[in-house]
């Protein structure tokens, strides 16, 4: 895959995945998030995928336990989320 065409790729990765613009940063041509810690500019393609489906699968089924329950507040979901994404780059 030639250089433009995986860059647009991390482009699009970075901009439609699923943590929200507000943590999103992209001065002079970063491409990082402040929420799940990854980097689609430099972070390899193993451990961007690896990221989504730890951070996915958790945070799916921590929010469905919390429909479940009546009791979802995005504020917890998101400080369980950062915990686990401390323990992926540990991980790593």
């Amino acid at each position: 895959m030639d250089s433009n065409r995986e860059l647009r790729i991390r482009e699009l990765l970075w901009l439609l995945h699923n943590c929200g613009q507000g943590y999103l940063y992209g001065d002079d041509g970063e491409m990082q998030c402040h929420l799940c810690g990854l980097d689609f500019r430099r972070h390899s393609e193993s451990r961007i995928v690896n990221t989504f489906n730890k951070v996915g699968s958790l945070k799916f089924g921590l929010e469905v336990k919390q429909i479940d329950q009546g009791e979802f507040d995005s504020s917890i979901a998101i400080i369980r989320l950062e915990n686990l994404i401390r323990s992926t780059d540990e991980d790593s």
